[in-house]
């Protein structure tokens, strides 16, 4: 109560807490990442002076993520859906074939349509440092198509014709048929093969 002049000072001066101060009152310093010391000195007239300090612990929100499922598996060409959660996260990012690049701190989004097995990644960070979740998407086989009895692997072609026989002296029409997954991208032949048939005989 005798006190004619105080000052405050910490262990960093960006925080806030530095500088003459009323002899009595309320101090509050800027936002806390890390715990602190702060000292008050206090002086009177006659030139005593005195100090007290305090420590502030400052906690740091732990920092989890959780990325489901882990793995899957999914049939070509299709899309996975993945669901991720943080805690204690300020940003998140993502890696991989993922449909778009937004990623929010609590999220279900979609991959890209997939055509072979995948990893991705979730990465968020936070005041309690980096965290990173994987799950794997694997992808099934391409389907094959059949023509007119006959496989075709996926992204391969064959020739097919309009007809499956035509008279001497007629000409087998044909055209190349590309399989995509089970469905011909273009063409609308349906035979694989073609025959001529023999010419008459003479009598």
């Amino acid at each position: 109560p005798n006190a004619t002049s105080c000052r405050a000072s910490g262990d960093v001066a960006d925080w806030g807490w530095t500088g003459e101060i009323p002899t009595s009152g309320v101090q509050t310093t800027a936002a806390l990442a890390e715990s602190q010391s702060f000292t008050i000195t206090c002086k009177n007239s006659v030139g005593g002076s005195t100090a007290e300090s305090a420590q502030v612990i400052v906690t740091i929100p732990k920092l989890s993520l959780s990325l489901t499922p882990s793995s899957q598996s999914i049939s070509y060409g299709k899309q996975a859906s993945l669901k991720w959660t943080s805690t204690g996260a300020t940003s998140c990012t993502g890696s991989g074939s993922w449909a778009d690049s937004t990623f929010d701190l609590n999220d279900t989004k979609l991959t890209q349509s997939l055509t072979a097995s995948a990893i991705l990644e979730v990465t968020c960070t936070g005041e309690g440092g980096t965290i990173t979740q994987k799950a794997t998407v694997s992808v099934g086989d391409a389907t094959k198509c059949s023509l007119d009895g006959v496989s075709v692997p996926h992204e391969t072609s064959i020739t097919a014709y309009q007809s499956s026989s035509v008279s001497y002296g007629g000409t087998c029409v044909s055209e190349t048929r590309t399989c995509s997954n089970g469905t011909f991208s273009s063409g609308s032949y349906t035979n694989a093969s073609c025959t001529v048939g023999d010419a008459d005989s003479c009598t």
